[in-house]
């Protein structure tokens, strides 16, 4: 008996993309296979939604990161049946420990294929585990009413679901029987015109509750910095940038005299203006040394969104007379166990909720706290001038150089390990839009990540990605996703040969180069890659600068942003200089303190 061709799984997928698209989906990335072919079809054929392909699913994952951290909205993840969905977990375990929105579609076979051999079959119901925040099964497309009007439902639910309670990534797995191509059919189906009704009403809508700063919280905040004489704000990585979020931020910091001490992937250092707020961004440096932190103890500190990456930071604000304040959209920001206070809420609003607190009421900041604060932050600067462009290039000029190079409103991805902590030595003389994998603080993907950024950014201004040679390495594959791009891309890889940063830890000052165990550290621990960047660039069909100095490395870098598409800048530094020059600077700041 032959059963009646239908085209019900294409009209059920188009259905499910159209619902998403009503409750605000507007990016796609498809990692090809046969499965998701009605998925597929349906998003490439959708003009409500802008797809890209892209082969290796683990690039794919943080193709659609980055994209969310520019947008703060999820895109969408699509991808066949099998191992494939599981080269997303990497991404996913960032985007849900930085909150970042992340829709995950998983294509699967029917339920009698599972336990039984069926190739490319793996149970996938519960494939991401506890990483995501919500998980839901869209079924086998059914012709049923309440089957059809489920779809709706799922798409808009699971979208919801992505942005709160709490930010992060949803999973839909969704099955297909063969035929997965569209079938022809003579006549309309008993299910068209229930169908077609329901796509005309659209998914229902769905309105995400609002973080309202609690009042009591409030007011006890506004208590404490009233009368603080040494209060400090402390602002980690968030995905706010600019605007009224800083501009609100530094408005509290001038009116209760709190100098702000801003990482630069906190979206408060690298803005236009301070609206007369004391912004001390070079208080990592001073924060090393013991003696000056024991003789600067602030007495109230607001530390906003995440906690800052700088180990130095964190034992200044942690010491026991600290009274330590946690003020996060969401989430527990307090690693070291020992905050008085967590005040959840966007930034934005606790600050404006705070001034309106405050009013006319009188502070007791002492004016020398903030004068003290801001002679060790210019004597931070002055020692990083004094070790930076020199005749040959060193880490912490190349990060300087990029950030010079960038016009305002440039967005620059940061990578783990060393850029970011090189990025934080580099003067702040750019508004610019920052990222940074602080959810996970992994370096793979930093690359993808960036071209995530590049398609949702403006295309006027440029994208750029400051990471070392193994995490570029790491992520070949996102050369590989760089393609259809309107706009410059900078990829900025440092080489030195290794990952240095274990050249900072205690077993790599216990095996410097000619020691006994100098080999093995290498091999094992710095891991030289020996990739041969111009021609790994070339095989993708990107432009490739090698550079050895100052001069060439902002040549290169200013032809680079003003071009479309991607180059990718190979600057080579001395390998076992950045330890030594970082240690020369401290030891600037140290003697420029205690002179």
């Amino acid at each position: 008996m032959t059963s009646t061709p239908s085209d019900l799984h294409s009209a059920w997928a188009r259905w499910f993309i159209s619902a998403l698209a009503d409750s605000g989906l507007r990016d796609v990335i498809i990692s090809p296979g046969s499965r998701s072919t009605p998925l597929a079809l349906a998003a490439a054929g959708s003009p409500r939604v802008r797809c890209l392909p892209v082969v290796d699913e683990r690039a794919a994952a943080f193709v659609v990161l980055g994209q969310a951290r520019i947008t703060g909205r999820a895109s969408m993840l699509l991808c066949t049946s099998g191992t494939a969905g599981a080269h997303y977990l990497p991404a996913l375990i960032e985007a849900a420990q930085a909150f970042v929105p992340v829709l995950v579609v998983t294509t699967d076979r029917p339920w009698e294929a599972y336990d039984c051999a069926s190739p490319q079959t793996i149970d996938q119901t519960d494939l991401f585990g506890r990483v995501v925040r919500h998980r839901a099964e869209l079924g086998l497309p059914d012709a049923s009413p309440e089957a059809l009007a489920a779809v709706g439902r799922i798409a808009a639910q699971a979208l919801a679901l992505t942005r709160a309670p709490t930010p992060g990534p949803v999973h839909v797995n969704a099955r297909f029987r063969k035929p997965l191509e569209p079938v022809a059919v003579a006549a309309p189906e008993p299910w068209s015109a229930g169908l077609s009704r329901l796509v005309a009403l659209g998914a229902p809508r769905t309105f995400t509750q609002e973080c309202i700063p609690s009042a009591d919280g409030v007011a006890a905040l506004t208590d404490r910095l009233a009368h603080a004489r040494r209060p400090l704000f402390v602002c980690g990585p968030t995905l706010t940038w600019g605007g009224a979020a800083s501009e609100a931020l530094f408005a509290l910091a001038a009116a209760v005299g709190a100098p702000v001490v801003a990482e630069s992937s906190s979206g408060y250092r690298h803005v236009e203006s301070s609206g007369g707020a004391v912004v001390v961004p070079g208080l990592d440096l001073a924060a090393r040394s013991e003696r000056w932190r024991a003789a600067h103890p602030p007495d109230v500190v607001v530390a906003w969104s995440l906690p800052p990456t700088s180990p130095a930071l964190t034992a200044w604000i942690t010491q026991p007379e600290v009274e330590r304040w946690v003020v996060a959209p969401q989430g527990w920001s307090d690693p070291t166990g020992d905050a008085r206070a967590l005040l959840w809420g966007e930034p934005e609003a606790v600050a404006h909720a705070v001034l309106r607190s405050l009013g006319a009421r009188p502070v007791a900041a002492d004016p020398a706290w903030s004068a003290a604060l801001a002679k060790a932050d210019a004597a931070a600067w002055s020692a990083v001038r004094e070790e930076t462009f020199g005749e040959a290039l060193d880490e912490l000029t190349v990060a300087q150089a990029l950030v010079d190079a960038l016009p305002a409103g440039s967005c620059l991805v940061a990578g783990n390990s060393m850029p970011v902590r090189d990025l934080e030595l580099a003067s702040p003389w750019r508004a610019l839009r920052v990222l940074h994998q602080r959810g996970g603080s992994g370096i793979d993907g930093l690359v993808a990540g960036a071209v995530g950024a590049r398609t949702k950014h403006p295309p006027a201004e440029p994208v750029a990605v400051l990471l070392g040679d193994v995490s570029a390495a790491h992520d070949l594959g996102g050369l590989a996703a760089a393609q259809e791009l309107d706009g410059a891309l900078v990829v900025l890889l440092v080489q030195n040969e290794g990952g240095r940063i274990f050249a900072e830890l205690p077993l790599g000052r216990a095996a410097p180069p000619g020691s006994a165990g100098a080999g093995v550290f290498a091999r094992f621990f710095l891991t030289p890659q020996g990739i041969r960047w111009g021609e790994a660039s070339a095989a993708f069909g990107h432009r490739y600068a090698r550079v050895d100095t100052p001069a060439a490395l902002s040549e290169a870098l200013d032809e680079a942003v003003e071009t479309s598409g991607v180059t990718v800048i190979e600057a080579v530094v001395p390998p076992e200089d950045a330890g030594a020059r970082r240690q020369r600077v401290r030891a600037r700041v140290e003697r420029e303190l205690t002179a």
